[in-house]
């Protein structure tokens, strides 16, 4: 297993264009400096009234298929 650290500061306002088809991805930078792409369908359950602020820790097998994202 693989573990990602990274923060989001997204509002609610750009998470609804997103979710309306706008976009169905989010390239994060990880704290180690690797851009990672992000299905916008992995955030759904850490999403809050305005929006999705944080620390993350994605986790993936050695293959980069995704197991988990967490809030840290």
């Amino acid at each position: 297993m693989v573990e990602y650290r990274f923060s989001l500061n997204i509002p609610q306002d750009e998470l609804m264009r997103m979710y309306r088809g706008q976009a169905r991805f989010l390239r994060v930078r990880t704290d180690s400096g690797i851009v990672l792409q992000l299905g916008v369908d992995k955030l759904r359950p850490l999403v809050g009234h305005s929006g999705i602020q944080g620390r993350f820790v994605l986790r993936t097998d050695m293959n980069n298929g995704f197991i988990s994202l967490l809030r840290e």
